[in-house]
């Protein structure tokens, strides 16, 4: 398991499709044309996630957010978009996720970027981050137990997960329930965390580390290493318990998708012929994420193995029960398109992290800041649950 400033020195030439946490990148930085590759917003010597490396967006995916021979959906809507009221005093919030009622929306608050290293110019730690909660439109800001934490998924009971740390590393995973932090145990020998750790229905958490991928079921402190394949990499916990991710090749050059039980046990997923797959979001019997080396986005019926290709270059960043895709500005569904309107005025696109088995899209307004970071001028919904 390699670490994030590893993973990039090795990376090389490699194109990777990126997921929703580059997608944020891609929104204020690769639509100018900015060719460079870049993490995940929260860095420092965090664990990056093979999958999530950002390549080049204009390369990978051709024309950003545009068709390639796009199957016609019969309906093309809108979807009007509503600011989320944040914390008093917060100016740098955004949502990151949503849970499948549309009930509660978990993010964060940073209050200070990612320290850098002033003599090699390379992030140096984790920034100063406070995690928020909407209940019902209602927000709060959660206690942090840290200096940074960072929120990545909540489910319909409003338990959240959450990675922290307070120097260098994501060293720290968190369970909060009724709106309380409670500390995860790992394995022996674990030192950093990704990013993006993933709770289910019940409550059970898996997360990728520098040990591998480790699994803390509902109502237990106690991580347990699971056993699967070295260099494994988890994107989706599903509600039966299954673990959908990756392992990547020990020269980077190759990506594999797949579906593991608890005991290891390992179905490969497969693409198209001549395409690797790449999923970054599961929901139900459906999941999503982006075909490589081709970079279109693609819709996967974890239940007959069917895919579709939507031939749309731009990254997948999440998908519902419904099958509904959300990429770029867009909710793809089977038979609408349906577009995300913007804040008036608002001179960046706005980014959708996350949506709801309900159709409640949330997201924030991004910006690049001048020193090259991404900020955000506040979190935004949008309700497409009637859009017809």
């Amino acid at each position: 398991m390699m670490l994030e400033q590893e993973l990039r020195d090795r990376l090389g030439a490699v194109d990777v499709p990126p997921s929703r946490l580059d997608a944020e990148v891609a929104v204020t930085a690769g639509r100018r044309g900015v060719a460079r590759r870049r993490a995940a917003l929260a860095g420092g010597g965090a664990m990056l996630a093979v999958g999530v490396l950002v390549a080049v967006p204009t390369l990978v995916f051709g024309s950003g957010g545009t068709d390639d021979v796009m199957p016609a959906s019969p309906v093309t809507t809108e979807c009007a978009v509503t600011p989320l009221a944040g914390p008093p005093g917060m100016t740098n919030v955004r949502a990151d996720a949503v849970d499948p009622t549309g009930r509660f929306i978990v993010g964060q608050n940073i209050s200070e970027p990612e320290p850098t290293n002033k003599t090699t110019g390379k992030i140096d730690g984790v920034p100063a981050a406070q995690p928020v909660m909407w209940t019902d439109g209602r927000v709060q800001v959660l206690p942090a137990s840290n200096r940074a934490v960072r929120p990545s998924a909540v489910n319909a009971d409003g338990t959240m997960v959450a990675v922290a740390g307070d120097g260098k590393e994501w060293d720290t995973m968190l369970r909060y329930e009724g709106g309380v932090p409670q500390k995860l145990s790992p394995p022996p020998g674990t030192t950093s965390f990704g990013l993006v750790p993933e709770i289910n229905a019940a409550g059970d958490i898996v997360a990728s580390s520098n040990v591998g991928v480790v699994l803390w079921k509902a109502g237990s402190t106690t991580g347990v290493k699971l056993p699967l394949p070295k260099n494994a990499e988890v994107r989706h916990l599903t509600d039966d318990g299954r673990i959908i991710g990756e392992v990547v090749s020990k020269d980077v050059q190759t990506l594999t998708t797949y579906i593991w039980t608890e005991a290891g046990a390992g179905t490969k997923l497969t693409g198209p012929k001549g395409q690797s797959l790449a999923l970054y979001a599961a929901r139900g019997d459906w999941a999503t994420g982006n075909l490589w080396p081709s970079g279109t986005v693609a819709r996967w019926n974890l239940r007959t193995g069917e895919i579709t290709d939507l031939k749309l270059h731009t990254p997948a960043n999440a998908i519902n029960a419904k099958g509904w895709i959300l990429a770029d500005d867009t909710v793809r569904r089977a038979d609408a398109t349906v577009k995300l309107k913007q804040i008036a005025g608002s001179k960046e696109p706005a980014f959708a992290a996350d949506v709801s088995d309900t159709g409640l899209v949330v997201g924030s307004r991004l910006t690049a800041n001048p020193d090259g970071s991404t900020g955000s001028k506040g979190a935004i919904t949008w309700n497409c649950a009637d859009r017809k």
